[in-house]
């Protein structure tokens, strides 16, 4: 849990807009970007569905079929991937952004830093689980029909297109759509504002245009 990561800061388990890191609110001023690049590729791919069917498979663990939730990595390990060229503009803005890129990636502590499109099949219920890093989520709304709904330990959220919504993916969490069409948001798995290794990466200058929020000094 972040909590034993971080133990002086304050944790939510769904994040107040207030208290957000800059990157949600990044992703919201480019939504027109990533959501026309995200439907070049659906639209493209109605035929043969390929790209989200057979990515990431090893989602199995938290669904009954692979399919179910599919990730296309535009960022992992913090580095772009080979999805890249079939969505140049999100990639271009995601590369130096601080919160998911090789600063953030660590093997042994943040081994899972990047960006993804993800898609939700209707009738797909994603298992209670939780990560153990110190990390923070956020969903960008891109296609959000009525139906799929998250809880994130005792508080339950939906998404809108446009909109982010951050959360801390530390706490036991679940999703499930019981709606009929398809859910598309854009995934991120993000360094947590309070880590001081990933602040010590980004450097002395960064540090002082970023300062430490008061949340990471309040756990009250």
């Amino acid at each position: 849990h972040n909590a034993d990561h971080l133990p002086r800061a304050r944790h939510w388990p769904v994040w107040p807009r207030e208290a957000w890191p800059p990157f949600a609110r990044f992703l919201e001023a480019n939504f027109e970007v990533f959501r026309a690049e995200l439907m070049q590729l659906v639209l493209a791919d109605q035929e043969f569905d390929e790209v989200f069917r057979t990515v990431q498979e090893q989602q199995t663990e938290f669904t009954p079929l692979p399919k179910d939730w599919g990730l296309l990595d535009l960022v992992r390990q913090g580095k772009p991937t080979a999805a890249c060229p079939y969505a140049p503009a999100s990639c271009a803005l995601l590369a130096e952004r601080p919160e998911i890129n090789s600063n953030c990636y660590a093997e042994d502590r943040m081994p899972n830093a990047g960006v993804a499109f993800a898609r939700l099949l209707p009738g797909t219920e994603i298992k209670p689980h939780f990560a153990t890093e110190p990390r923070l989520a956020v969903h960008l709304g891109l296609v959000t029909p009525e139906g799929p709904s998250m809880w994130v330990a005792n508080e339950t959220v939906t998404w809108s297109e446009g909109k982010a919504v951050v959360f801390d993916d530390t706490y036991f969490h679940g999703v499930r759509h019981r709606g009929s069409e398809p859910r598309f948001v854009l995934l991120a798995w993000i360094c947590h504002p309070c880590d001081p290794d990933w602040r010590a990466k980004n450097g002395d200058a960064w540090q002082l245009e970023n300062p430490l929020p008061e949340y990471c000094t309040d756990p009250a």
